[in-house]
């Protein structure tokens, strides 16, 4: 460590040691000249380690010498108003220096070594795990702490604000309002001095993530709420219910309108989604806000268009400030409790009107330094897989029950549930259902995942092989789901392995079976346009990792030859998207074919997935 990097930390931990000095002083109701020679000699430490990390060059010098700025800026104008509170000074001057020290932590102890970036992440889930048997153990002087952050958009702003009290219940004293003013030039600073709230935080200057909210919360649960987003009636009760009857969840995230959030965590509205249509949004929600455990979704990524935690995870800094452009912090946040094993819960019971990207849009839409193309690849240098293709989310998946009927106690397989998107769906299903699962089984080929199965399954499965991995499987199971399209599974030869899992099942049971279908107009149109099929993704641009093309055809007529697998059924599912692409596939492909195999190829070139689902007698 350099003779300068020394000094920045010498000044950050003198600012920490006068922050001690100036809370205990505030307490103690010191006087208020006192205070401002400490103030003063705060703020030019804060200017001067500021002026240093300009010329730094780490991933988080510039948050850091912005927090010096906005500290710097507090101070003045604490000067200015010739009068200090307690709640002042935590909100605006505590709250920076407890992230400026954190920061320069992160980037020149921890960022220095691969061994110590690995160890700190492995410290964060353990704390995690460690947390769970803490919930409950702390008093808090409110309920809930709902922290509400704002980038200029002072028109959605407003909106958010009024219809948070116009439908939370602060009768009580036990929610408290915390709003952040994060480098708004468009009246926002203005409009929240003129709120009632107490705890005020001014920033000069943004800083994307910034955590200065929950640093200044005293709930029990800390709500964070997006600045694009419409309270409505019952929301906060709802999720505080939900929260305080499972100790074991880390984020809940209600509903909101299908066309704002993705992981089809939305549902259909009879309104547009525009600004002035706010009123029908809460006329929507006035019906529809009806407390129902049956629709508690588990899921293992969340999108947090508004997410509620408990607040003594946040000490242990789970958000990770890696993620500079705000993109993927979901995925990485979802990683993280998912590895340490909390529950996240998608409360379909509750909807809040979300006008979606009103301050993320610009740098997806980027093409020089998109925020999406470089946060993805932050979270695969993090965790070592892709986050977009790691989910596990099959669409189109729940036909398949058609033909079968589930029932209580079924004992369940899933083969490579990755992150376990599909058989959280599962075990929604038997929630919604009120039918009881059974013991559950992960059988994982890729160890990558083993993090992620481990706390989600009863019993987890992981030999060298796919096919060791089957024969030592033990007792027999009511259902059998692959996890991914059977495209990307370690097999050499696909009969033989269908086998080996029919032959597990009960009399009765159902091997459910996805196949990306390379066949279809979405595939033909990635070829002709020279993407070829997609294989794994990589942090390297010039990596190509093959896909493994095969015949359903001649898979569905070797599975008809063996011996007990004559039962089955094949479907497929069509997207709205592909119509113009299947069109002229189908057009190329039926050139000069009888009038069965041009049906035939029609009804194949419109699927890009397909379902084989093949029952045991």
């Amino acid at each position: 460590m350099g003779k300068n990097i020394e000094n920045m930390f010498s000044v950050a931990g003198a600012l920490r040691e006068a922050n001690d000095i100036v809370l205990e002083s505030l307490c103690c109701s010191m006087n208020y000249c006192d205070i401002i020679p400490i103030l003063e000699e705060m703020r030019e430490l804060a200017e001067w380690l500021g002026r240093e990390l300009s010329s730094e060059t780490g991933r988080f010098a510039k948050p850091v010498a912005l927090y010096c700025k906005n500290m710097c800026a507090a101070i003045e104008r604490i000067a200015a108003s010739e009068g200090i509170s307690h709640v002042v000074y935590k909100c605006n001057i505590a709250a920076c220096i407890t992230e400026i020290n954190r920061l320069l932590d992160l980037e020149y102890n921890i960022l220095s070594s691969k061994e110590a970036v690995d160890k700190y992440r492995k410290k964060i889930v353990d704390d995690l795990i460690s947390a769970r048997e803490s919930v409950g153990n702390s008093e808090y002087k409110y309920r809930a702490s709902i922290v509400l952050c704002a980038y200029n958009k002072l028109e959605y702003t407003q909106a958010a604000v009024e219809s948070i009290y116009r439908f939370t219940d602060f009768s009580k004293g036990d929610v408290e309002l915390i709003t952040i003013d994060n480098g708004s030039s468009d009246g926002t600073r203005e409009y929240f001095y003129s709120l009632p709230n107490e705890k005020k935080i001014e920033f000069d200057h943004n800083i994307i993530g910034t955590m200065a909210g929950p640093i200044a919360a005293e709930g029990r649960f800390v709500v964070l709420f997006s600045n694009d987003v419409i309270a409505t009636p019952n929301w906060l009760e709802q999720l505080l219910c939900l929260l305080e009857q499972n100790p074991d969840v880390a984020q809940v995230v209600p509903t909101c309108n299908e066309e704002s959030i993705s992981r089809r965590q939305g549902v259909k509205t009879d309104y547009e989604n525009k600004l002035e249509n706010a009123g029908r949004a809460v006329e929507f929600a006035r019906k529809y806000n009806r407390q129902d455990c049956r629709l508690w979704e588990e899921r293992s990524l969340l999108m947090p268009f508004l997410g509620i935690y408990p607040a003594l995870l946040f000490k242990y800094h789970f958000i990770d400030a890696s993620y500079t452009q705000l993109e993927f912090v979901d995925d990485d946040l979802s990683t993280s409790f998912r590895r340490a094993g909390w529950k996240m819960i998608l409360a379909k019971d509750t909807f809040l009107h979300h006008f979606g990207g009103v301050t993320l849009n610009e740098g997806r839409r980027a093409t020089q330094n998109n925020s999406l193309i470089n946060m993805r690849k932050v979270y695969y240098d993090k965790w070592g897989v892709d986050a977009w293709e790691s989910v596990g989310d099959l669409p189109g998946a729940e036909l398949a029950f058609r033909w079968y009927k589930i029932k209580n106690d079924d004992r369940l397989l899933v083969v490579e549930p990755r992150f376990g998107a599909q058989f959280l769906e599962i075990k929604n299903m038997y929630r919604r259902e009120g039918v009881r699962l059974g013991e559950t089984t992960a059988l994982v080929a890729d160890k990558r995942y083993l993090p992620d199965a481990v706390p989600m399954f009863d019993k987890v499965v992981s030999e060298k092989s796919i096919e060791e991995s089957i024969q030592t499987l033990d007792g027999a199971y009511n259902l059998i789901v692959i996890g991914v399209s059977l495209n990307q599974l370690p097999v050499n030869e696909y009969v033989g392995f269908l086998r080996g899992l029919h032959e597990k099942l009960v009399p009765g049971g159902s091997v459910i079976v996805p196949i990306e279908n390379y066949a279809g107009g979405h595939y033909a149109r990635e070829l002709a346009d020279g993407a070829g099929f997609q294989g794994e993704y990589s942090s390297d641009d010039f990596a190509c990792r093959p896909v493994k093309v095969f015949s359903v055809g001649r898979l569905v007529k070797g599975i008809c030859h063996a011996k007990g697998m004559e039962e089955y059924h094949l479907y497929g599912i069509n997207y709205a998207e592909d119509m113009d692409d299947n069109k002229r596939w189908t057009e190329f492909a039926t050139e000069g074919k009888t009038e069965q195999e041009i049906d035939s190829l029609k009804r194949v070139c419109s699927w890009r997935m397909m379902y084989l689902v093949i029952m045991k007698k």
